[in-house]
């Protein structure tokens, strides 16, 4: 019998490597497996899937006469027995490897960089909490150049684009042509601790208007502190599921990232050591 035909026994393409495989066999196995089902053409089913699937991950080589081995009418006991000790021994070393696997996250440098993420993260978390609470540093905007209806994401949120005489720009939500002319005050209030800008404000001759700013990471405070947390949840949540290694990998790979890029960038480390006062 051709190679293909054991791919066709367990209703996959040719070619399918062995992950595929044993998902499709463990599937399988869940609906012709005799003690699920004990039908004669479930038992005759479950033993041509295992022989198959023996056959395809290398386990067992192919018999010479493939009439004899599989297309009996009635497989006998034994045969049946030998093949259900096959499938739970199988089973078994797979518990085994993912178990080793399992434990193997939790041991060397990826480990003790999560560890370690784990208290930047909630230290970077608490103040970036607490900074969004303390009073705001105010200071006086020379806007240099601006572009109104500037399309940021998507083409219904358009955005207004200042630069400073000191080459700084601030997106804000289309801020009015009149707050830029006519002699109007633009004040920036940044966060006290980082600095972050918060919002701009247009003093006007008869009226004061406000104007949130974006794309920084305070405008994302609520996903950033999400993100640099996640090492946190990923250290005591240790669940032996595919989730948890998506969760162990994004923890190992994208929150630390962002954490360096955070502390890097605007002079937040800086703005760190000197309390928010420099």
């Amino acid at each position: 019998m051709p190679e293909s035909k054991y791919y066709k026994i367990l209703g996959l393409e040719p070619g399918s490597d062995i992950q595929t495989i044993r998902k499709r066999y463990r599937k399988l196995v869940l609906i012709y497996h005799p003690d699920k089902n004990p039908s004669s053409e479930a038992q005759k089913k479950f033993l041509e899937i295992t022989t198959s699937y023996e056959i395809l991950i290398g386990k067992k080589k192919a018999p010479i006469n493939q009439d004899t081995q599989i297309k009996r009418k009635k497989p006998n006991e034994e045969r049946i027995k030998e093949a259900k000790k096959r499938y739970y021994e199988q089973q078994k070393k797979e518990e085994l490897e993912q178990e080793l696997y399992f434990q193997s996250l939790f041991v060397g440098k990826k480990w003790s960089i999560i560890k370690f993420s784990v208290f930047v993260g909630i230290f970077l978390s608490a103040l970036i909490t607490l900074d969004m609470f303390l009073p705001q540093h105010k200071k006086k905007l020379e806007i240099s150049h601006y572009a109104k209806n500037v399309s940021s994401f998507n083409d219904w949120d358009y955005l207004s684009v200042l630069k400073t005489i000191n080459g700084d720009k601030y997106w804000v939500s289309e801020i009015e042509t009149e707050c830029l002319m006519n002699g109007n005050q633009l004040y920036l209030f940044e966060s006290w601790l980082f600095h972050e800008p918060i919002k701009i404000i247009c003093n006007g001759a008869s009226s004061e208007e406000t104007f949130p700013v974006k794309l920084t990471f305070y405008s994302f405070g609520p996903l950033i502190i999400v993100i640099f947390l996640l090492p946190t949840f990923t250290f005591f949540y240790r669940k032996k599921m595919g989730l948890y290694t998506l969760l162990y990998y994004l923890s190992l790979l994208i929150s630390p990232t962002l954490m360096l890029i955070f502390i890097f960038t605007n002079y937040h480390w800086f703005h760190l050591l000197g309390l928010g006062f420099i």
